[in-house]
């Protein structure tokens, strides 16, 4: 139902037990949505491309499963609203200029599966501290669905701070003020053994520089060196990693050849320095390269 723009919805809306899917874009005149009881039945609702500021919810949604806010004027995501999004798989937050806080219990929704915050400028903290519940269950004692947190142009983000669930999947490309993620720091000292499995971290940004700081018996100083020797020092049997890599280090050396069946393969060299500590390190591949010929297409 796009294009419905009379606020508030629910005075012109009787209970529509059917509805599965409600969108409500360009609606400028659409400033808060509390209307939930219309809709006891909706799975999908977008609010976008609105000065939507307020994201309220005064009982449980329990068929909600997808909610997109992208380019709302909304400041937070607060508790209050996420407790009730009890199945909830996929958040979409893009573009949502005015965005400083997303709480803590965001964490606690176990079928959420995509939490999208790509181009959240003013946000500086993920997540932030909050009222995270201590009521429930244990996180751990609880099977949660594998998440994927894609941070992305995210210009602000300074910290990803402790997030009490695993993750999957996680996407920091192109925050530039990025300096520390909690989990990463845990690994490299050695109070966590446990890496996210697909991380990337494309584009500049200050956590290599931080690296550099804790890591010691480098080859050199360089941003490359200290991202990729971090990953050596992680106990986890498989994890893929993405980092820029446009200043090749002169300690890897790759060379592309034929082999006897006429396939194309790459045969690269790592250089460990003499005085690399080898205790809890494992065999790891540490990326794939792909090389685009221009010429030939």
């Amino acid at each position: 139902m796009p294009w419905i723009c009379t606020p508030p919805v629910g005075k012109r809306l009787q209970i529509m037990p059917n509805l599965k899917s409600l969108v409500l874009q360009d609606c400028h005149a659409v400033t808060t949505f509390s209307d939930f009881p219309t809709f006891p039945n909706l799975e999908e609702l977008k609010i976008r491309d609105t000065v939507f500021q307020k994201f309220e919810i005064v009982e449980e949604m329990k068929s909600l499963k997808r909610l997109d806010l992208s380019r709302t004027s909304i400041r937070e995501l607060p508790s209050s609203a996420i407790r009730y999004l009890t199945n909830l798989e996929q958040l979409t937050l893009k573009a949502c200029e005015k965005l400083k806080h997303v709480a803590c219990n965001i964490f606690e929704l176990q079928h959420l599966q995509l939490l999208d915050i790509w181009h959240c400028y003013k946000l500086v903290t993920f997540p932030t501290k909050s009222e995270f519940s201590t009521e429930s269950a244990p996180l751990q004692d609880t099977h949660y669905a594998p998440l994927f947190v894609n941070l992305e142009f995210c210009d602000n983000l300074v910290e990803i701070a402790d997030i009490p669930r695993e993750i999957y999947r996680l996407d920091t490309f192109l925050c530039p003020r990025l300096k520390r993620i909690l989990k990463l720091t845990d690994s490299l000292e050695g109070k966590d053994s446990r890496m996210i499995p697909r991380m990337s971290l494309l584009g500049r940004n200050q956590l290599a520089s931080e690296v550099v700081k804790m890591k010691k018996s480098l080859l050199d100083n360089s941003d490359s060196t200290a991202l990729f020797f971090l990953f050596f020092s992680c106990r986890q049997l498989k994890y893929q990693v993405i980092f820029d890599m446009t200043d090749i280090p002169e300690w890897f050396t790759c060379r592309m050849d034929v082999n006897n069946r006429g396939h194309q393969v790459c045969n690269f060299k790592i250089d460990f320095p003499g005085n690399f500590q080898w205790e809890d390190k494992g065999l790891v591949v540490p990326y794939a390269i792909r090389c685009y010929n221009k010429a030939a297409e």
